[in-house]
C-alpha cells in the first residue's frame, strides 16, 4: 500500500446523501463517489484523488472557478474533514491496537467502530509527533484552560478555530536538530472545520492532518518558505524524512484577529512552548518574525532570530539573508 494519506468516506458524504451542493463542489463530490465505488468502499489514497481530479479538471473548471488539480485535492480534504470522522463502510474494519500500522480485519455488516476510534485509526501516523510532545499539546484540546484568559484565543471547532500549526518530531526526540518557532497559525481557511463532538485526540489529529497537508503541498508562501528553509538543511531527505529532524511550532497555538502587529500576551508560550522545548534541549530554536522573537525573549529562551517566513515580513529585502544566516549557524553547530 502506498505511503500516502489514506481516507475513508464519512457517511455524511456517501452516495445518495443530499448535501444540496452546486457547481464545482457537486462535481468534486461526484468524483469522490466514483472513487469510493471503484475501491469497493475501501481506502482511497491521495494519489488516487489527484489522478481522478486531474483527469476531470476540465469539468471542474467548467463547473466552478479556474482550478488546478492540487487545489482541488486540498479542497477535498478540507471538505471531508468537515464531517470530522472517517466513515467505515460495512465489510471491513481497522484494528486500533497497533496505531503505527493500519490493519484491516473482517467484520459483520451490522458492526462499526465508534467514529472517534475510526478517525484515530485511519489517520496516517507518520506525521503524529513523538508521544512526549503529543502529551503536552493534547491538553490544548480538552479544551485548554486558558480559553478566556489568552487574548483573542477562540474555541470554535466547527469554524476551524482549534489549537494547531505544529508538526514534526516524528522520530526520537534526540533526532530533532531544529525547532522552527512561528507567531501563531493564520486564520482558518473557508472550508476548514472540525466535528465538535470529537474527543481531544480526534481534534488534534484533525489539526495535524491540515497542517501536514498545507506544508506538504505548499498551500501558501509561508509553507513554501518553510519548506525551502528545511530543504537547505536536509537536501537529500524527503519532506517526511525531514520531519524527523525538525519541530515546527507556534508561540501561540490559536489564531488571533489581527495577525500583523505586536502582541504581549505570553500565556500560551509560557504554558506550552516552554514545555515543548524542555524535551528538545539539544535542538536549535529559530524565532521567525517579531512576535516569535518577543515570545522567546520574554521567556529567556536561547534562540536564533530571523525574519518571518510569511508576508509581509517575508517580502522584505533582508528576509532571505536572515534565513541564510540562521542556516549557516545551524550547520556550523554540527561540526
Amino acid at each position: 500500500m502506498a505511503r500516502a494519506m489514506q481516507f475513508i468516506l464519512h457517511d455524511k458524504f456517501m452516495p445518495g446523501t443530499d448535501l444540496k451542493l452546486g457547481g464545482a463542489r457537486a462535481v468534486a463530490l461526484r468524483l469522490v463517489h466514483e472513487l469510493h465505488e471503484t475501491n469497493l468502499g475501501g481506502v482511497v489514497t491521495e494519489e488516487q484523488i489527484l489522478a481522478k481530479f486531474s483527469a476531470n479538471i476540465d469539468a471542474l473548471k467548467e463547473a466552478g472557478r479556474n482550478a488546478e488539480a492540487p487545489e482541488w485535492v486540498r479542497f477535498l480534504l478540507r471538505f471531508a474533514r468537515k464531517g470530522g470522522n472517517w466513515y467505515r463502510p460495512a465489510g471491513s474494519e481497522v484494528s486500533t491496537e497497533n496505531r503505527g500500522h493500519q490493519r484491516r480485519l473482517p467484520m459483520s455488516s451490522e458492526e462499526k467502530l465508534p467514529q472517534t476510534e475510526t478517525a484515530r485509526a485511519f489517520i496516517q501516523m507518520d506525521y503524529r509527533p513523538n508521544r512526549e510532545l503529543l502529551a503536552v499539546l493534547l491538553e490544548a484540546y480538552r479544551p485548554c484552560k486558558n480559553f478566556g484568559v489568552c487574548r483573542e484565543a477562540q474555541w470554535n471547532p466547527e469554524g476551524g478555530q482549534i489549537p494547531r500549526g505544529f508538526l514534526g518530531a516524528t522520530g526520537e526526540l534526540s533526532e530533532v536538530e531544529l525547532v522552527m518557532v512561528f507567531s501563531e497559525p493564520g486564520h482558518p481557511y473557508a472550508d476548514d472545520g472540525y466535528d465538535p463532538d470529537l474527543d481531544a485526540l480526534g481534534l488534534m489529529d484533525g489539526g495535524l492532518r491540515q497542517t501536514y497537508e498545507c506544508f506538504k503541498t505548499g498551500t501558501d508562501l509561508f509553507h513554501r518558505n518553510a519548506r525551502w528553509f528545511m530543504a537547505q538543511l536536509y537536501p537529500d531527505l524527503s519532506f517526511d524524512e525531514q520531519l524527523r529532524h525538525v519541530w515546527l511550532t507556534e508561540g501561540r497555538l490559536c489564531s488571533i484577529d489581527v495577525e500583523i502587529g505586536a502582541t504581549t500576551d505570553r500565556t500560551c508560550a509560557a504554558h506550552y512552548l516552554t514545555r515543548q522545548l524542555d524535551f528538545l534541549p539539544n535542538a536549535t530554536a529559530v524565532a521567525f518574525g517579531g512576535k516569535a522573537k518577543r515570545y522567546l525573549r520574554g521567556l529567556d529562551i536561547a534562540r536564533l532570530e530571523a525574519y518571518a517566513l510569511a508576508p509581509p515580513g517575508a517580502n522584505h529585502k533582508p528576509a532571505k539573508p536572515s534565513w541564510k544566516r540562521a542556516i549557516a549557524e545551524i550547520e556550523a553547530r554540527r561540526s
